[in-house]
């Protein structure tokens, strides 16, 4: 049977389009977690990509053409993955052979309801019946699809959906399986390989030189698209991950992707940003709007959590337990200023961490708590228009009702893991360089408002969204001495230099109050994501404090006044000239978040290099393929080599020809008894080539069937003359 049969074709063209929509299928699990979904999926695909293909081969058989033997073959498989999905979804974990009404009606529903799911989900999300659902049927109408296309002899065009199923992988985690990707895509390559309708209808023989040669140059043309596919693939793997940040960073940042926002459970010290993400995260309205000296209603930042351990590098969550209750505050205080309500309303943020302002807060439900961390949970993760209220209670922080809270140190037994300090090799340096910041305070509040003053201070310290290469094994120490950072390295620094000289403290990530308009709507952005310090400053409580500069945060708390002229304190630490010999961290640095959106200052993703590795890809697989149809055209439509090649045989076969013969004299004598015989059809090709060019390229012979003929006539001759 001949490669290139109609059936053979068919079965080929099943078999590299369902190799390739498994391997899409196999990259959703950047969006939906591992699971049986995955190999019901696969499942799925096969059953359809059979029941396709047998009913195209019956009607390639049975000679049946047009519209019917185009779209039954796929009419078919629809009614296959109907019936498959009402079975395997309709039932809750079981498959029925023959699903009824309710069954039917049952996966209906789930399907309405799969678009809500995934927009109200975070990478990776759980694989729920919905979005199981979605991922399996988008797999199998991407099959279908391009089974239709390929049935109407545009490979090319077959392979669009296919692509097109990697967008959301690549969109939403910026996550890109190399093997999974280079496997669709060497699918579609050789898909234009088996099913090219502009190729001859017979490829040369092998037996011949002349199909020898055609086939080695066509396979070597196809490996050179393959490897360039191959280089292409490489190159966006290499640049994606070092881009798309959201993908493969512990640092604060936002994914634009989906619009999907979660607050981060990591944060990296050492890791830089790009450029800030613009997209809406929530929306506040507050109540009243105006405090009571008639100016507006100050709401702060937004909290989200805060967090205690630090390893010299990385801040990671607490294990702590959460109760429900109305009161998120361990010790509510009475309003002394009176209160206000703010009513939030979810956007892009998809997290069950509810931002709140910093002061006393109850809510009207109960919710859960965290008391340890501060964190405020709700019972599932927030959706696009989800809201909910809160009444905040300010507190007097006066500057003279903070110092009063408390006057003297405490035991560090007393604070657990607020005065936790990280073992590094700098650790003592770090010590130092905040006693001599603090030498002459002496309230917890004065110590306190010295480090923040001394680090917000812009003639020491420049704010970046760059960070400079680790040095030591001390990220404190490095930023101190580089003195370049951003919000995450200016509160790491006060939070681990006031516990060095005693002050409980604790590292607090959440939102700026964003743009508020007239009409007292806030909107939170992505690029008001920000990290700060707290103190515990006695009977008033945690006490937020702002040492990142004020081209990012605004001014300071009024509470924590900044001088407009800061004088330098004089300190031991040395100039940005550290000792270059201590050794860099040996520790690996986190490449990701676990399921969390890392969300903080607001890096987008650079679609620029992505762009460019893309286009790169494009060019270097088209190129391939250009090449490979330019020397098959050549080397299937070569008659010069063929002629040469009859011309040889013949000489083998005893046939003398003259050396200044003309192509017609030659073909006489190596046919006498054939005027149309394949020698002669072969002069005649000849003579258009040489002659008449224009002619010879709107000719499609299969020359390989041609040279088969008149080697095989010339030897049956030459045996009978021998006999």
């Amino acid at each position: 049977m001949s490669p290139a049969s109609p059936t053979v074709r068919a079965a080929l063209t099943t078999v590299l389009l369902w190799l390739a929509a498994a391997c899409a299928l196999w990259s959703l699990s950047g969006l939906v977690t591992p699971g049986s979904w995955r190999a019901t999926g696969l499942v799925a695909l096969t059953l359809v990509a059979a029941v396709t293909m047998t009913t195209r081969i019956v009607l390639t058989r049975l000679a049946v053409d047009g519209l019917v033997a185009t779209l039954a073959p796929t009419l078919a498989g629809l009614l296959v993955s109907a019936w498959f999905l009402a079975a395997r979804f309709g039932a809750d974990g079981e498959f029925h052979l023959v699903p009824g009404v309710d069954e039917i009606w049952l996966t209906v529903e789930l399907a309405s309801s799969a678009p809500a799911a995934a927009a109200t989900s975070v990478a990776p999300a759980d694989p729920t019946p919905p979005l199981a659902l979605l991922a399996i049927g988008g797999a199998l109408a991407v099959l279908l699809l391009s089974d239709t296309l390929a049935a109407l002899r545009t490979p090319l065009l077959a392979g669009v959906p296919l692509v097109l199923l990697w967008l959301p992988s690549l969109l939403i985690t910026g996550d890109v399986p190399t093997g999974p990707l280079v496997g669709s895509c060497l699918a579609v390559l050789l898909l234009a390989t088996v099913d090219n309708p502009h190729s001859p209808a017979r490829a040369p023989s092998a037996r011949s030189a002349l199909g020898r040669r055609a086939l080695g140059l066509d396979t070597a043309a196809t490996l050179g698209a393959v490897a360039a596919l191959l280089v292409g693939a490489s190159l966006l793997a290499m640049i994606a991950p070092r881009t798309a940040l959201w993908a493969t960073s512990g640092a604060p940042d936002i994914r634009r992707g989906g619009a999907a926002v979660r607050v981060s459970d990591v944060l990296d010290v050492r890791e830089s940003l790009g450029t800030r993400a613009n997209n809406v995260v929530f929306r506040y309205w507050v109540s009243p709007p105006t405090a009571g000296d008639g100016g507006r209603t100050q709401t702060g930042p937004f909290k989200t959590r805060s967090l205690y351990t630090f390893d010299g590098q990385t801040w990671s969550p607490d294990d702590s337990q959460s109760s429900r209750t109305t009161d998120f505050w361990p010790d509510l205080a009475p309003a002394t200023t009176g209160q206000y309500e703010v009513r939030v309303q979810a956007e892009g943020l998809r997290d069950q961490l509810l931002p709140a302002p910093v002061d006393p807060r109850t809510a009207g439900s109960a919710l859960l708590y965290d008391d340890d961390a501060d964190a405020i949970y709700g019972d599932r993760a927030l959706a696009r228009g989800d809201e909910y209220t809160l009444t905040v209670r300010p507190r007097d922080l006066a500057p003279e009702t903070i110092a009063a809270g408390w006057t003297e140190m405490w035991p560090d037994a007393a604070w657990g893991g607020a005065l936790d300090l990280p073992v590094t090799s700098h650790m003592s340096d770090v010590q130092r360089v905040a006693s001599e910041v603090t030498a002459d305070a002496g309230s917890p509040y004065e110590i306190a408002l010295a480090l923040q003053n001394y680090l917000r201070d812009t003639s020491r310290f420049r704010y970046s969204l760059d960070v400079p290469e680790p040095v030591t094994d001390d990220a404190v120490w490095d930023f101190l001495n580089g003195r370049s950072g951003y919000c995450v390295q200016y509160a790491t620094a006060m939070t681990i230099m006031a516990r060095s000289v005693g002050l409980p403290t604790r590292m607090s990530v959440g939102f700026l109050e964003g743009d508020v308009s007239r009409d007292g709507e806030g909107v939170v952005r992505g690029k008001d994501a920000h990290a700060w310090p707290e103190v515990y400053l006695g009977s008033v409580g945690w006490v937020r404090f702002e040492p990142t500069p004020s081209v990012q945060t605004g001014p300071a708390p009024s509470y924590a006044p900044t001088p407009t002229a800061s004088a330098p304190v004089e300190t031991t630490a040395p100039e940005p000239t550290v000792d270059r010999t201590d050794p860099r961290p040996t520790t690996p640095r986190p490449t990701t978040t676990g399921t969390t959106t890392v969300v903080a200052e607001g890096a987008g993703t650079p679609v620029v290099p992505l762009g460019i590795a893309a286009l790169v890809v494009l060019l270097l697989v088209g190129g391939g393929l250009w090449a490979r149809r330019v020397v098959r055209t050549r080397s299937t439509h070569d008659v010069e080599a063929a002629w040469r090649e009859v011309s040889a045989a013949a000489r083998r076969s005893g046939i003398s020809v003259p050396d200044g013969a003309t192509s017609r004299t030659a073909a006489d004598l190596m046919e006498p008894d054939a005027p149309d015989g394949a020698v002669h059809q072969l002069a005649r090709l000849l003579e258009d080539e040489r002659y008449a060019p224009r002619v010879a390229s709107r000719a499609t012979p299969d020359l390989g069937a041609l040279v088969d003929e008149a080697v095989t006539g010339m030897r049956t001759r030459a045996a009978a003359r021998r006999s």
